[in-house]
């Protein structure tokens, strides 16, 4: 590698270093965030939450592998949601 190739390599690491410190918060945030709002069998909820701290890959993997392990409440026919009967007298 020469001279010049070096130079062209850092320069693009250091373009992307400060692009890489601000957009992974921002997905381990929005992970978080969408973790405490769903929930999830067994102790999956407490396993994601330590996953998503690995920065970039932990929340990637979050939005990717989770859908499979989320409860959907709103298929549950038991559950009474105050959203459930919001939209129950809307259609009646």
């Amino acid at each position: 590698m020469n001279n010049t190739e070096s130079v062209k390599l850092a320069t693009l690491f250091f373009c992307l270093l400060p692009l890489t410190a601000i957009i992974s918060p921002i997905l381990s945030i929005t992970a978080l965030i969408n973790l405490l709002k769903n929930e999830f069998t067994g102790y999956n909820k407490i396993i994601w939450l330590f996953i998503i701290w690995i920065p970039f890959i932990g929340p990637i993997l979050y939005f990717t592998i989770s859908k499979k392990q989320k409860i959907h409440i709103e298929s549950s026919p038991d559950i009474d949601t105050p959203e459930k009967r919001k939209y129950k007298r809307l259609f009646k």
